[in-house]
């Protein structure tokens, strides 16, 4: 069991022992320094000096604005941070796909051949193991009753040979 204990009176469920505002203080601590560090990236992407072109270009007169220039790089910046989400999630999913024991088999539009080709083998293996298997089942079969045939000439010899002892001993008698 966790640290929440049912108290009567106390419908929560919480340890009475903690303190109630601890989450609500870290979290606005959070937010005042997330909105901090958005506060300073915005100030260095603004552009405070820029080069005059001698002979400007299309591009050139495009960009001629800082504020054009600021967009520019927050879409970019924007544009990173997507990108690194949506990396992040991908390298996240299949780390816990592969914790979970599920392998990756297929990528897209591609299937990898190497599950394929294994795929394959363990059929061929389980098909030869069925075969070798009916094939012992039948030896061993086999083998029972060669052994009874050999215990039953066993037997009969062991009774010829007390034959011919008993007619010895007549003749010599």
């Amino acid at each position: 069991m966790g640290a929440s204990t049912l108290q009567p009176g106390n419908s929560t469920g919480e340890d009475p022992t903690e303190e109630p505002g601890r989450g609500r203080t870290l979290g606005l601590v959070s937010l005042v320094l997330l909105l901090a560090g958005m506060g300073i990236v915005t100030y260095r992407l603004y552009p405070d000096e820029r080069r005059q072109a001698v002979n400007p270009s299309f591009i050139d007169n495009i960009f001629a604005s800082n504020l054009v220039i600021f967009i520019a790089r927050v879409i970019l910046l924007l544009g990173a941070g997507v990108l690194a989400a949506g990396m992040s999630f991908v390298v996240l999913s299949i780390w816990k796909r592969a914790d979970a024991g599920h392998y990756l088999t297929r990528f897209g539009p591609f299937e990898t051949e190497a599950i394929e080709d294994i795929r394959g083998e363990v059929e061929t293996w389980q098909a030869n193991w069925a075969e070798q298997s009916q094939k012992v089942i039948e030896l061993n079969e086999r083998i029972e009753e060669s052994d009874a045939l050999i215990a039953k000439l066993h037997g009969e010899l062991r009774e010829a040979n007390t034959v011919i002892e008993s007619l010895r001993d007549q003749a010599s008698s």
